[in-house]
């Protein structure tokens, strides 16, 4: 794993799973990224893995887009390399709305499968726009290039909308995350959880709003594992509970993959309610898996969220303080999991998975879990 400055993590918890993540606050522009043990070195997608695969698992392919932002209003995302398409997401509601975008603290995943060629092709990083979903309120499906024409026409630049650039390895074969972090000038950006990079400057518009790649497990695993992962920037040590030790991230990494349970099963609804994720230290945060997962898909039945063959990524995300106006904001845990829980998995001859369609019925969406 690869880091300038070092966290220290500790994970411990409920009687059943514990687990520690030690964390280090700053970190330089190339702190993100982190290589993992268990990375799909050959880049392989479902239907194309090598003759090893099976040892290792079935290859996972999702692309996440994450709100870690301390005071940017929930948005959606352009890509210059798509000026045809809506912006993304581009049919999943925020969770308990029926608004599309990416929530305050939360995480929606990306339906891009027939975009990704044209975004690896687009060069090492890829110009991207976070655009404010109260700005996309009467034209949701506007495509992008008419919609920046318009957004840069009326200088909207860090009022609406804010520029990113994406590292072409967020939309590599495997599973990503595409956080966005930092803060707008126009709600301020002078708190110490706005500054994202080691003597970062700050733009009179767009403000320190940026761009952090995160890595997530790329395999299916035979158990339930959980990785952890810090997606504020902290200058304390801060200890995440919840079994066994799974690395040191610094800001804008994950920790290496650790197996919390060992018998191969999914977990029963009493045990999701009584296991819980607490970071200690700096932070004080307990959470319930249940509550965890209501802040990206509380429609999701929990066992089928947190399947034991699909790895999570529980990421530290909000501000210790936060600006008031929203409950994401406040310091929090999500839970990401590398396979979409909303997607089935692929057939073994599959190279792309089937596109989200959010008018179909789907009894997992319609499962209320409180």
């Amino acid at each position: 794993m690869t880091k300038s400055l070092s966290f220290a993590c500790l994970v411990s918890a409920s009687a059943l799973l514990s687990a520690a993540v030690a964390c280090s606050a700053s970190a330089s522009s190339a702190d993100f990224g982190a290589e993992s043990k268990d990375r799909d070195a050959a880049g392989a997608i479902p239907g194309q893995a090598d003759a090893g695969a099976a040892d290792n698992g079935e290859a996972i392919e999702s692309l996440v887009l994450v709100h870690a932002s301390p005071n940017l209003p929930a948005f959606r995302v352009c890509f210059d390399a798509l000026p045809e398409g809506a912006p993304l997401p581009r049919s999943r509601p925020m969770p308990r709305s029926n608004t599309v975008g990416v929530d305050i603290g939360s995480a929606s995943y990306l339906d891009v499968d027939a975009d990704l060629a044209a975004l690896r092709a687009a060069g090492p990083s890829l110009p991207a726009h976070v655009i404010s979903v109260d700005e996309l309120a009467d034209k949701a499906n506007v495509p992008c290039g008419q919609l920046m024409d318009n957004l840069r026409s009326r200088n909207q630049l860090g009022v609406n909308y804010w520029d990113v650039s994406v590292p072409v390895e967020a939309v590599a074969p495997g599973a990503h995350a595409i956080a966005i972090v930092g803060c707008s000038n126009a709600f301020g950006s002078d708190r110490p959880e706005c500054v994202v990079i080691k003597n970062g400057t700050v733009d009179q518009k767009n403000g320190t709003v940026a761009v952090r790649s995160l890595e997530l497990p790329g395999r299916t695993t035979r158990f339930f594992s959980v990785a952890g992962a810090l997606l504020t920037p902290r200058s304390d040590i801060v200890a995440l509970k919840f079994r066994d030790v799974l690395g040191n991230p610094a800001f804008g990494q994950r920790t290496e993959l650790k197996e919390q349970r060992d018998d191969g099963s999914d977990f029963e609804p009493n045990e999701i309610e009584a296991l819980k994720f607490t970071t200690l230290g700096g932070a004080n945060v307990t959470q319930t898996m249940i509550a965890t997962q209501a802040y990206t898909a509380p429609l999701v039945l929990p066992r089928l969220y947190f399947q034991h063959d699909n790895p999570v990524t529980i990421a530290l995300v909000g501000a210790q303080n936060p600006i008031p106006g929203h409950p994401g904001r406040a310091l929090h845990l999500i839970a990401i999991p590398s396979r979409d829980p909303e997607r089935p998995p692929p057939a073994p001859d599959a190279g792309t998975l089937p596109t989200f369609d959010a008018s179909a019925p789907d009894a997992a969406r319609d499962a209320k879990t409180d």
